[in-house]
């Protein structure tokens, strides 16, 4: 009968530090953005740790199996065009308004996004992303749409920011869209590898400035 409490006793002391453990531990995020808290009907996972210590104590044999639900994991985000598209006015309209080199340039942004069905705020997000908008570093001197380097390392040096914009979309296009890359989660680790950037921080700041856009194409501009 001793040995059947020591079990039970060890079996508390184990599950009760487990439940600190999640306890301690229930607000930090997971990769990905998932952070593994509560089950299907919203409790957490600490909660059915502390009812199994509880009905532990009590002598009762309770089985419960959490259902961990995906709700909370961020989606991918794709760069090819949507249905509702921002508009040629309100593309120049966020070029003005952070006194970009490439103002005017709305158009041609639009033409290409059609052109390769990229969704243009993608394209505005990146553009941002690289130069704020072609106002600092290299991109500034370079006249460079996306700030892209040739094989050689070099950064690529175009006569007029038309010129880049139309190379940018062509590029996207061929390196990542005809080779069935079309999310930003998974381009970026490529356009801007871990080894010469923030690679997890720069895909969250391009997945929130697109969908900033994509909410702008929503209203008057």
């Amino acid at each position: 009968m001793s040995t059947i409490k020591n079990v039970f006793f060890i079996a508390i002391i184990a599950i009760t530090l487990l439940s600190i453990v999640f306890s301690a531990t229930a607000n930090i995020p997971m990769p990905g953005g998932y952070t593994p808290t509560t089950t299907e009907n919203g409790k957490s996972i600490a909660h059915y740790l502390r009812i199994i210590n509880f009905n532990l104590i009590s002598g009762e044999l309770v089985t419960i199996t959490p259902q961990i639900t995906t709700a909370s994991i961020s989606p991918t985000t794709s760069i090819k065009l949507q249905s509702s598209s921002i508009s040629t006015s309100c593309i120049d309209k966020i070029l003005s308004e952070n006194s970009s080199p490439a103002l005017g340039l709305g158009k041609v942004i639009t033409e290409q996004s059609k052109k390769y069905s990229i969704d243009p705020s993608v394209a505005l997000a990146w553009f941002r992303k690289e130069s704020s908008f072609g106002k600092l570093g290299k991109a500034n001197e370079n006249n460079s749409f996306g700030n892209r380097k040739d094989t050689t390392g070099n950064f690529i040096k175009y006569t007029s920011w038309d010129e880049s914009i139309l190379d940018w979309f062509a590029y996207m296009d061929r390196k990542y869209i005809q080779e069935g890359k079309i999310t930003i989660e998974g381009i970026v680790p490529i356009y801007a590898p871990s080894n010469e950037n923030d690679t997890q921080t720069y895909i969250a700041q391009i997945k929130q400035w697109t969908e900033e856009y994509r909410a702008f194409a929503q209203k008057t501009c």
